[in-house]
């Protein structure tokens, strides 16, 4: 009789056993595979390619520096978009797309000491990576990304490009010479239906989807490119300190006019605008400095759970749906990742109606 009760109890065992191996699993949890694209919340970086801080006069000129990790680090710790800019680069072949931090020409000749000799005021111009040193060609960065998915089969991944080269065409080469093939990574949404699954989403292998804040001017782009406008609605961005980001009446602040008309929009069916709450300091808002990207003291604090959570909390009070892109400044500092698995409910938060306990 014990034997068979011995013989029973391992048939469960490696039934169950089998089960969960063969229960399919989504950006780390199988709770995630049922649930739309836009009804997940994702950890982002904002300038994810400024991660190195610069040295020598530019460091003293100039400081863009946003994040303390590789690209291929923040992948492994778990961030799933990464906010991109793009600028033109001059090479001795030509323009080249690289990813690394803008910088406006006025901004760089009104606030440079008056000293600053012109000829590098001009070189900083035409050579952004002189003053951001984790700068890259953008083919690499795409590459980087590329390893990572497919080693990890069941990970969405999205990249916000704000793209200041307007060309569509030299960012379309960029994904194809790091060996992205559109046709296989790349999801295509119609803005007249409702986001896909995650499940369905790495199911089909399009799992990376685009989104770029231009049109472009060559008028070659591709259809999944998909528009800042056509989906997306912003928060405030412009925080000095952390103050700041506890002034709730700035939210959520919506960026621009096109970001209104999304937020506004945002319950109309087919119901699939995206969200993306910007949290991180920038110290050149509040001084006069051309110190212009983060401040790792200022991102210990805003990342914690005493000043992140409450202003989720607060932009929720107003928008009522989930939001879905948090974009922060050295994030392996603070709560980012418990506070994203709760607002999921994942993890040790297994409950799906996190955002109605909000």
């Amino acid at each position: 009789m014990n034997n068979k009760k011995s013989f029973l109890y391992l048939v469960v065992v490696l039934f169950i056993f089998k089960h969960l191996q063969s229960q399919p699993v989504c950006n780390g949890f199988a709770e995630l595979c049922d649930r739309r694209y836009n009804e997940v919340t994702f950890p982002a970086t904002h300038n994810a390619q400024s991660y190195k801080g610069a040295s020598g006069w530019t460091g003293w000129l100039v400081s863009v520096q946003n994040q303390d990790k590789s690209i291929t680090e923040q992948l492994n710790a778990g961030i799933r978009a990464m906010k991109i800019p793009l600028h033109l680069e001059a090479t001795k072949k030509g323009n080249i797309v690289t990813a690394c931090h803008g910088l406006q020409a006025g901004d760089l000749r009104s606030k440079a000491p008056r000293f600053t000799p012109q000829f590098v005021i001009e070189a900083i111009e035409r050579h952004p990576s002189y003053y951001d040193k984790g700068a890259q060609p953008f083919k690499d960065l795409v590459k980087e990304v590329k390893i990572f998915l497919d080693a990890h089969p069941n990970e969405v991944f999205t990249f916000f490009l704000e793209d200041q080269t307007l060309h569509h065409e030299m960012i379309i080469q960029a994904f194809n010479d790091a060996g992205m093939n559109p046709e296989t990574y790349m999801h295509i949404q119609n803005k007249r239906d409702k986001w896909p699954m995650l499940g369905q989403m790495i199911e089909s292998g399009k799992r990376v989807v685009v989104f770029i804040n231009n049109k472009g001017v060559t008028g070659t782009s591709a259809s999944w490119l998909h528009q800042f406008d056509d989906f997306v609605w912003q928060t405030e961005y412009s925080f000095g300190d952390v103050q700041d980001l506890k002034d709730d009446t700035k939210d959520p602040g919506l960026r621009n006019s096109t970001s209104k008309v999304n937020y506004n929009n945002r319950f109309m069916a087919p119901q699939n605008k995206i969200s993306v709450v910007q949290h991180f300091v920038t110290p050149s808002v509040k001084s006069y400095t051309l110190y212009l990207g983060g401040k790792k003291s200022e991102a210990q604090k805003a990342n914690s759970r005493d000043v992140l959570f409450p202003r989720l909390k607060a932009v929720y009070a107003k928008a009522k749906s989930p939001l879905n892109f948090i974009w922060v400044d050295f994030f392996e500092y603070g709560d980012l990742f418990d506070i994203v698995n709760q607002l999921n409910g994942v993890g040790t938060y297994k409950d799906k109606n996190q955002w109605v306990k909000l």
